[in-house]
């Protein structure tokens, strides 16, 4: 039996569905994801905190998870859609 995805997975896996890549040159305690044509990274942290900014220590909360803002909902959704849906 499979465990069950971490918020944090299930984050990763949405943000990489919706065409971020992982950026392996920041290194700070937060997972960076960059996508071309956006001057601001997005970081994911380990209990699933979503920022915004150029770096981790200038970054500002996208909203509460426990919530599920909006831009949670989407990039939550968006790791659970086949990729041939996205496009």
């Amino acid at each position: 039996m499979k465990a069950k995805q971490t918020y944090e997975e299930r984050l990763i896996t949405g943000l990489l569905a919706l065409g971020w890549r992982v950026d392996t040159t920041d290194r700070s305690h937060y997972s960076a994801f960059v996508k071309d044509g956006q001057a601001s990274k997005l970081f994911v942290g380990k209990a699933g905190a979503l920022r915004v900014g150029r770096c981790a220590s200038n970054s500002f909360s996208v909203g509460d998870p426990t919530n599920q803002a909006t831009r949670y909902l989407t990039v939550l959704n968006a790791g659970t859609v086949k990729e041939s849906t996205l496009e």
